[in-house]
């Protein structure tokens, strides 16, 4: 007999709502739920495949240890967190809690609301500060361009009926970030349907951009010239929100100053695009009652995230599209506690990074975190203070970490390896134990992720909106699988920890109880809707400014505008041989895979490689056709790919999706494993100097026929 159940996705940042249908203890289909009010019956390849995870012949149903001569035997789990625990307070006692560290990597969401809170308290109970995680690879600059400028003490006008919309680099269809949870491509024709201006920089024509009502497509890596220019025209011909300017921002003078090099007849020079398109552009960004503003990966792999997100927050704050005393707070986080929203700026003073210079370049911990490229000069270092043992949760470090002979030499030189991971990444071929967890659909959760995303322009809800789901099916028969947060729980309570800190931690289900206790909406309420549900009450309204408040928000930062004047006298870093990489390697996402993970024959139809796509132009001056095998070089390394045409990709732009291929050199069975593009990237050769992100796009390439 089939039972059909409701549940959620986590296997991204979308959260679907599904309809499980379950047989003989086994999940034999995964749909959308039609009947939920958000997503209305949307769902993606991802989530409709759980299946195919949950019982995929290759998934580790144990857990494993390394053996001295190198291969892997199965181990008890509360075997392996002895064992472990036992190393861990060994390397601790003998170097100090420094050198242990961890690694959070992109996976962790899927159960971000109880692992996180206990990786932090594994890592408080060691003592150890060193703690990474991939936000300085994606887009970090966000967390210091607003150290810089300051805050708005509400959220930005964002999803709520946007009159015009800016994107920058950015495909939110397949990323699920630049709109609003739920259905995005049915949300997006609703508000272009009203009237809302869409405005895409890109040098692609991705989804979003054929439907924009202006799309500029700039030669790649021009991404700051254009927003600049955007500045200055908004600035000269007065198009700025005067009375919201001249209350809370400071630094007009300074900004005016900067962005003078950048006029609309140089930029359109510099960038291809036309001096009319980039004036209309900047006119109909302008003047609105409400807008948003969104960068993606695109700028911030360009290794300029940090300027391009000062000059977002610079263009939002002009504009004025900040909510305003008596707006309502549209979404309302539901599974947090009620926070207070002021209409009022809180000043930045000035202070982007804290703590000593780390690694070869000596970058420091920003509000993004420990610049996680750092990390492998950590591991590699030959004094006491060397990062010894690493626990990795939800992450491969050999797919994500640019400069992949590096973090593999990093890897192998560390005394202590823990992967926690269902599958066995090409990281984990490197571990000393690899935890197998669960998985969703076999474990409780909420939605309340989600809650925390929303604090950000251009993430998460759009409305309060909350969905717990227990679990759904017990795991497979004869596996040994713990939860994530509840390896990381045994080993903090082998290692001192008290449990009581962190509440009641018996079952998932207490821990979720315990850490969502003061929600703005009850979880008892929230489990009264197992479809999920709209949680607009208590309503939330932003109050008046603080009479004695004089906070301002900085549009004139002097660090920001000596990068930007730099800016405008070299433009931006180049290798100096890219006379010989006439090609611009620029990133892009898939659909059917999630970074690393979810690559199955379920959802890449039997494609498990990442194509290497050029332009149909370029494929025919360079005599190549279709699943041709090609090598890829750039002034750090080369790669093999299958090259494929994409017409919406322009002249001169090779497209390559990141998180495939291994990390063994010798490797090059592409049309299995796919291509691991970071082979060709240098993290010290050009990188955002307050995250440490490195170019991993925009990086002259060129493309060789074998």
């Amino acid at each position: 007999m089939t039972e059909i159940t409701n549940s959620f996705c986590r296997i991204c940042l979308n959260a679907c709502a599904l309809k499980v249908s379950v047989e003989n203890g086994r999940v034999t289909r995964v749909e959308g739920d039609r009947d939920n009010p958000l997503f209305e019956g949307y769902t993606c390849i991802k989530g409709r495949s759980q299946p195919a995870y949950l019982y995929h012949p290759e998934r580790l149903l144990h857990s494993l240890k390394r053996m001295p001569d190198g291969h892997f035997e199965k181990i008890p789990v509360a075997d392996a967190m002895d064992e472990i625990a036992e190393r861990l307070q060994a390397l601790v006692q003998r170097f100090g809690p420094r050198s242990i560290a961890s690694y959070a990597g992109t996976m962790l969401f899927t159960s971000y609301t109880t692992s996180m809170p206990m990786l932090t308290a594994l890592m408080d109970t060691i003592g150890s500060s060193m703690r990474f995680n991939t936000d300085t690879l994606d887009k970090g600059g966000k967390l210091v361009a607003s150290s810089l400028h300051g805050e708005w003490m509400a959220p930005a006008c964002g999803f709520d009926e946007p009159d015009v919309m800016l994107l920058i680099g950015i495909n939110p269809v397949v990323t699920f970030t630049g709109l609003p949870t739920g259905n995005p491509g049915r949300w997006l024709k609703t508000q272009t349907e009203r009237g809302m201006k869409l405005l895409v920089i890109d040098p692609r024509r991705t989804y979003v951009a054929k439907r924009a009502h202006l799309h500029l497509r700039p030669r790649p890596g021009l991404d700051v010239d254009i927003l600049a220019c955007f500045v200055r025209v908004i600035l000269a011909e007065k198009l700025f929100d005067t009375a919201f300017v001249d209350e809370n921002l400071s630094g007009i003078e300074e900004l005016r100053r900067t962005v003078e090099p950048f006029a609309p007849s140089s930029v359109a020079q510099r960038t291809g695009l036309s001096v009319d398109d980039i004036v209309l552009a900047a006119r109909t960004l302008a003047g609105k009652k409400r807008g948003y503003i969104m960068a993606g990966t695109g700028p911030h792999m360009a290794a300029q995230g940090t300027l391009t997100e000062y000059l977002v927050l610079a263009l939002q704050s002009l504009c004025g599209y900040w909510l305003r005393a008596g707006d309502r707070v549209s979404a309302a986080p539901t599974l947090l506690p009620v926070r207070a929203y002021k209409a009022q700026a809180s000043s930045s003073n000035g202070h982007w990074a804290v703590g000593e210079p780390m690694g070869d370049l000596g970058l420091r911990e920003t509000k993004a975190g420990l610049p996680v490229t750092s990390l492998r000069d950590e591991m590699l270092v030959t004094d006491e203070r060397r990062v010894r043992a690493l626990i990795t949760v939800g992450g491969n470090p050999i797919a994500a970490i640019p400069d992949t002979k590096k973090t593999v030499s990093a890897l192998k030189a560390l005394d202590l390896s823990v992967h926690v991971d269902p599958w066995m990444s090409a990281s984990c071929e490197l571990a000393d134990y690899v935890i197998a967890p669960t998985m969703p659909l076999e474990v409780a959760a909420t939605t309340k992720a989600l809650d925390f995303l929303s604090g950000w322009t251009g993430y998460g809800l759009g409305e309060s909106y909350a969905h717990y789901t227990p679990a759904i099916v017990e795991p497979p028969a004869g596996s040994d699988l713990i939860d994530d947060w509840k390896f990381l729980h045994g080993l903090a309570t082998r290692l001192g920890l008290d449990s009581a800190t962190l509440g009641q931690t018996g079952t998932t289900d207490d821990f979720i109880e315990s850490m969502t206790a003061n929600a703005r909406v009850p979880l008892a309420s929230v489990k009264k809707h197992p479809r999920g549900a709209l949680f607009p009450e208590p309503r939330i309204v932003v109050a008046a400014k603080d009479a004695d408040c004089n906070g301002r928000l900085d549009v004139g930062n002097s660090e920001m505008m000596r990068d930007l004047a730099l800016h405008a006298e070299v433009g931006p870093a180049s290798a100096p041989t890219d006379d010989a990489y006439p090609f611009r390697l620029i990133c892009r996402r898939d659909m059917h895979v999630y970074n690393s993970s979810c690559n199955v024959t379920a959802t890449n139809r039997g494609k498990s490689y990442n194509p290497a796509y050029l332009n149909p132009q370029d494929m025919r001056e360079l005599n190549l056709s279709g699943n041709e095998v090609v090598t890829v070089r750039s002034a750090h390394g080369e790669v093999s790919a299958v090259v494929e045409a994409d017409a919406d990709l322009p002249q001169g732009c090779l497209s390559i999706m990141f998180g495939y291929g291994g990390g063994n050199d010798h490797n090059t069975d592409v049309r299995a494993t796919g291509t691991n593009p970071n082979k060709l990237m240098n993290c010290e050769a050009v990188y955002d100097r307050y995250t440490g992100q490195p170019r991993m796009s925009n990086l002259p390439v060129v493309v060789i026929k074998n």
